[in-house]
């Protein structure tokens, strides 16, 4: 396999949907243990934009409002995800939400793990 292949399979490992509400969601990667410190002074829309890399359920009504936008499906855009979503703390909660928990979850796992991996040297 290359190695191409091995880190988008590691990504999707590390992909999570987080509802919205309305029918929108989106999908965030989370983020790598080495990254996780920066959450620390909060989730904001800089980790939104860079940890999102899918959604669902958004149209152009979903941007400009019903009788201006049409209802087609629109493909995912960073740059368009952020700027709807700085605007929209109801959906940056809800993002932070998910985003927190996923990493608590991937702490306690691996905390669990390397509780119940034998030890590799015997004590002295």
């Amino acid at each position: 396999m290359d190695a191409a292949f091995l880190i988008r399979k590691l990504q999707e490992q590390r992909e999570e949907w987080c509802e919205l509400g309305d029918g929108l969601r989106v999908c965030f990667v989370r983020p790598p243990e080495t990254e996780v410190h920066s959450l620390v002074r909060g989730v904001g829309v800089e980790h939104a934009r860079k940890y999102v890399v899918k959604w669902d359920g958004f149209t152009e009504v979903t941007v400009l409002g019903e009788g201006v936008g049409a209802s087609d499906p629109l493909d995912f855009n960073a740059d368009l995800w952020a700027a709807l979503v700085a605007d929209r703390a109801d959906w940056l909660s809800k993002f932070a939400d998910a985003l927190v928990s996923a990493c608590n979850r991937r702490h306690k796992e691996r905390k669990a793990a390397l509780g119940n991996s034998a030890p590799t040297s015997e004590p002295a």
